[in-house]
């Protein structure tokens, strides 16, 4: 059964997918998890870019902003699993990122390029 949160988080992914989609870009996967992590949506954006996006929900801003919570770990695990996806999934030689889609009582904000591929080798 889930829980309360994981609704409003899944709800929060829904939303973020209809504005990625209304932009005209396209779902490659949701909700891909593995060993080294996970990554909410794998989007292919207009340019074909493809598109990482944390989705991170908050029901208030009490304690901060839904994006200030997409740090250190979260970063870390997600371009692991981002890098996994790559290599197993045959997707190399592409332009990539990292996005983040903050959802909250005010509504959706899209935060682009959060985490650079720069440096990185495949």
């Amino acid at each position: 059964m889930k829980t309360k949160a994981r609704e409003q988080g899944d709800l929060a992914e829904t939303q973020a997918l209809a504005y990625f989609e209304r932009l005209g870009w396209k779902l490659i996967e949701r909700n891909f998890l593995c060993r080294a992590g996970e990554v909410d949506l794998i989007m292919e954006d207009t340019k074909r870019t493809v598109v990482f996006v944390e989705v991170k929900y908050r029901k208030n801003s009490d304690y901060g902003l839904p994006q200030e919570f997409v740090l250190g770990k979260k970063l870390t695990r997600m371009s692991r699993a981002a890098m996994y996806y790559i290599r197993t999934k045959g997707f190399k030689n592409r332009n990539y990122r990292f996005d983040v889609a903050a959802a909250g009582p005010a509504g959706m904000e899209h935060i682009p390029n959060v985490l650079s591929f720069e440096g990185y080798t495949l």
